[in-house]
Order: structure tokens, then C-alpha cells, then sequence
């Protein structure tokens, strides 16, 4: 990474990995590359993309807890995490 929100990123991309402790890494990096709203290929979104997405992620997720071992629970139970990407009113 050669530009400066590339550390801002990888915090990012560790406070997922934290509420989203069952994701593998690939499978993050692919859910943020959707939430970016790119369907194309992974390698062609731009990190501040990719930090935008985890940042909403992280924002509509913080209500997650992760107990001892690890397992996550939601408000309501069985609910995905809302990776859809707001709408101008949101």
C-alpha cells in the first residue's frame, strides 16, 4: 500500500476480523469489495474504497458481541450483518 489511509485500513480490517471472528480473510476482503459496490474484481478497488466500507460495516455492526470463545451474537438473533451499501439518505 503506497498511500497513507493504508494503516487506517489494516485497523480496519483488524476491528472486522474482531466482530466478524468466523469471516476468513479472502471472505472479508470480498464482502468489503461488495460493500464498496464493486462487483468487479477484487485487485481493481482502491483502499479508501475498501476503508469506506469497513468503516460503515464496522459503524452498522458495533452492537455485535463476541464472547470468550470467540462466537458472535446479534440483537436479533440469526440477523446477517448489513453489507448493503447506504442509500444518499442514509
Amino acid at each position: 500500500m503506497t498511500n497513507p489511509d493504508g494503516d487506517e485500513l489494516i485497523e480496519a480490517l483488524a476491528e472486522s476480523r474482531i466482530l466478524f471472528p468466523d469471516w476468513r480473510v479472502g471472505q472479508l476482503v470480498a464482502n468489503l469489495t461488495m460493500a464498496a459496490g464493486r462487483d468487479d474484481a477484487i485487485w481493481e478497488v482502491e483502499d479508501e474504497q475498501l476503508l469506506a466500507a469497513a468503516q460503515q460495516l464496522i459503524a452498522r455492526n458495533r452492537s455485535r458481541q463476541v464472547n470468550p470463545l470467540g462466537w458472535t451474537s446479534t440483537p436479533a438473533r440469526g440477523v446477517a450483518p448489513d453489507l448493503r451499501t447506504p442509500s444518499p439518505s442514509d
